[in-house]
Parts: C-alpha cells; sequence; structure tokens
C-alpha cells in the first residue's frame, strides 16, 4: 500500500511537470543557471522572469534531467525562488541539477542545461577579510532575506556590518538607533534579525540595513541566545532569560539560576543555556527551566547540538559545550554532562555544528571534529581572539577582536 500511494504521489507531480490539460504555458528556463557547492549543500541561483514558476529538479550522479528524475531516485522542489539553498546533501558525492518553468500552473518548459556539482566540508582553510574597524565583532550570523543571500556581523560601539551576496566580504556599515551599547548577540529566523546587548538593548530588521530599537523591559546585558521553534530567546546576566515570538514583545522566564548566562542552543525538542561557573538550564519549551548537576567550575561560553549517522548507519546525537581553558562538556541528552580532557587551552568562546563541530577561541584558535572526539587544529591566521562563527550556504564566518573577520567557503 505504502509503495502504491508512493506511485500515485510521483505519477502526480510526474503530471504537474506535464501540466495536464492546464491552461498555463511553458516559459523557457533562465539562461544563467548556476550552482555552487557548499558544505553538505548547493546555491543554486538564476535570473528569474516576471510570472514564471521555476522548479528544479536534482538527483545523484551526473546526468538528472526532468524527464528520467522521478525513476532515477532524484527529487523535485517547486516554485523555488532564487537564491535556493538546497542542504541536507553528502559531502563527497557527487550531485547533478536542472531546472524549468512554467506559467499558470502550465506544462513546464525546457531544461536549464544540466549542472553538477559535489559538495565538500569547509573549515580547513581560513580567508581574513578587510577588518571591519577597530573594535571586538561580538556574534555573526547569516540568512536569505530581502537583498538575497546576508551575512550581518555585530559588536562593540553598537557596531553593524552586512554584505550581500553568496560568497562576498565587501561589508557596509549600517546606521544602529541606539549606537552607545555595545551587541554581543546576532540571531537569524525567519521572521529577520534580532541583535542584543548591553543594558537590555535589543533591534530587529528585516534586511540587515534598517533596524529598529525594540523595549524588553529589562537592563540586563544580553550575551548570547537562540533562534527555534516559537521564535527568539536571549539570555544574559543576572540568569536572565526573555522569550519572544517576533522579538518586539518579550517575555521573563524563570532560568532557575541567578548565574551570568552566556550563550544558548536549541536541538532535539531541547533548549539549553550555559554561562558563569559551569551554570547548565534546560527546558523543552523554553518556559520552565531546570538546573543541570554542574561537572565544572568554569565559564560556559558556547553550546550546540549536532547529529549525525555513523559507519553503522546508526543516528547519533550529541550536545557540546565549551569555555575557559578550554573547558570541553559533552551530554546525549542535555540534561547530564560530562567533562572530557581538553584539546586546548585557549579560552573557548563559541561552538556550532553543521555537518562538524567547529569551535573558536582566543589566540586565533579553531579547531573542528567530526564526532567531537578527535579534534583538528586549524591554522586562521590570526593571534586575534576570535568571539563568535556561523555557518554560512556555502561555508562558515569567524569575527573576533580588532574587527577581525575569516571565511571559509
Amino acid at each position: 500500500m505504502k509503495k502504491f500511494a508512493l506511485l500515485l504521489a510521483c505519477l502526480a507531480v510526474t503530471a504537474l511537470v506535464a501540466g495536464c490539460s492546464s491552461p498555463g504555458t511553458s516559459a523557457e528556463p533562465p539562461a544563467d543557471f548556476k550552482v555552487v557547492a557548499g558544505d553538505g549543500s548547493v546555491v543554486l541561483t538564476w535570473t528569474a522572469e516576471e510570472g514564471v514558476d521555476y522548479w528544479i529538479f536534482y538527483g545523484l550522479g551526473t546526468g538528472i534531467t526532468t524527464e528520467n528524475w522521478a525513476n532515477t531516485g532524484g527529487r523535485v522542489a517547486t516554485k523555488a525562488r532564487s537564491p535556493y539553498v538546497l542542504t541536507g546533501l553528502t559531502n563527497g558525492l557527487t550531485y547533478s541539477f536542472t531546472i524549468n518553468g512554467r506559467r499558470d500552473g502550465g506544462p513546464g518548459g525546457p531544461d536549464a542545461p544540466t549542472q553538477v556539482a559535489q559538495p565538500r566540508l569547509s573549515g580547513a582553510t581560513w580567508t581574513p577579510g578587510t577588518p571591519l574597524g577597530t573594535g571586538t565583532l561580538n556574534a555573526v550570523a547569516s540568512g536569505i532575506l530581502a537583498p538575497g543571500v546576508l551575512k550581518t556581523i555585530v559588536g562593540t560601539g553598537g557596531a553593524i556590518y552586512n554584505a550581500v551576496g553568496l560568497t562576498s566580504t565587501d561589508y557596509t556599515p549600517a546606521a544602529n538607533p541606539v549606537p552607545a551599547a555595545d551587541l554581543n548577540t546576532l540571531l537569524y529566523a525567519t521572521s529577520g534579525l534580532l541583535a542584543a546587548g548591553a543594558g537590555g538593548v535589543a533591534l530587529t530588521s528585516n534586511d540587515g540595513t534598517t533596524w529598529t530599537a525594540q523595549s524588553t523591559g529589562y537592563t540586563n546585558d544580553f550575551h548570547g541566545g537562540a533562534s527555534a521553534g516559537f521564535g527568539y530567546l536571549l539570555v544574559g546576566s543576572g540568569g536572565i532569560i526573555l522569550a519572544s515570538q517576533t522579538g518586539v514583545s518579550w517575555v521573563a522566564q524563570a532560568s532557575a539560576t541567578t548565574n551570568t548566562l552566556y550563550a544558548a542552543g536549541y536541538g532535539n525538542n531541547l533548549y539549553v543555556a550555559v554561562g558563569a561557573a559551569g551554570t547548565i538550564v534546560t527546558s523543552p519549551d523554553a518556559a520552565t527551566w531546570t538546573i543541570a548537576a554542574p561537572v565544572t567550575s568554569r565559564n560556559l561560553r558556547g553550546v550546540t547540538y549536532g547529529s549525525w549517522t555513523n559507519a553503522a548507519a546508526e543516528t547519533v546525537s550529541l550536545w557540546v559545550a565549551v569555555g575557559d581553558e578550554g573547558t570541553f562538556l559533552t551530554s546525549t541528552n542535555g540534561t547530564t554532562w560530562t567533562a572530557q580532557a581538553p584539546f586546548t587551552t585557549a579560552n573557548l568562546a563559541a561552538v556550532t555544528y553543521s555537518g562538524q563541530f567547529l569551535t573558536v577561541g582566543s589566540r586565533g584558535t579553531i579547531y573542528t571534529s567530526a564526532d567531537a572526539s578527535a579534534w583538528v587544529s586549524r591554522s586562521s591566521l590570526t593571534t586575534a581572539d576570535l568571539k563568535a562563527v556561523a555557518r554560512t550556504p556555502t561555508g562558515y564566518i569567524v569575527v573576533g577582536s580588532n574587527g577581525t573577520n575569516l571565511s571559509s567557503n
């Protein structure tokens, strides 16, 4: 029965591709269809024609077309918009892609020439960008907003910088309505960007250029946060945790601690926040928080969740927290933690997961690991203290002191 249902679904999509009895018309494919490989992803771009719906066809191998995708294990993304970021691909495997267009639900037009790309791991080599001022850059985020692929950086003195484009490092400053306050954290969600920092300041933006000050109702310093599920989460001094759907109206949560919280993460239906003196608090809903048994007295500065399939085709899930003097903790459930032997003496400031774990810290420290057991030191070409890391569609951006910004694509 399942196979029959899948067959019907496949036939239905194939019928749409052919445009059975539709009053609409086909359209020519874009002449500049392009695919750029990233880390576990590709980015597809083209110049769209007004009124045309574009469908992307892709699959393993080198010969995907609109004619063979359905019977070769391929997939289709309907009504796609450029730039289109396709994630969840396997590094080292070859994929092929094509695109066609239709108007008013009509039949798909001719294919664009098939493009081939092989996703590959990033984070091994780094390129320094032109310093952005002389202050400390505390946070970075990347996503797709109105301008396209947007990379935004914030820091001390209310600094805000944006770069538009897949691999662009041409950052330009943006006006800050609260220029005196240091910005310590930056979050990206479908509703837009949220920056927050000293004295309870919070700013929102839909495009990275125009920012609006929002009242949080608190004067605590915000140091970190998470964006998932309901919207935004901010954490900071005095153990404060605030939650908001849009970044405009905020609700304080009982955090179970008065220790400063420096970072937060979300994964596997759990929120985790970490902070001073080894503090870890967790919540399934961002509202009810429970403090975890401490396993270190050192400050924890970053936390992330990772999930992958190992060589035995088993799903492995792991939380990782990092902090001062190379502190490195792991947890399989986010609530019970184990201190691991440090792999560095540097103060680790941030950690992320996207196909691999990547952590950054003082004196230009960058380490990567596939599974958080064996860590590899990467040359950052800088001795600046690194404060934050963000995933981009093709790789990573790292920022830190003295206006330092690095990219790996």
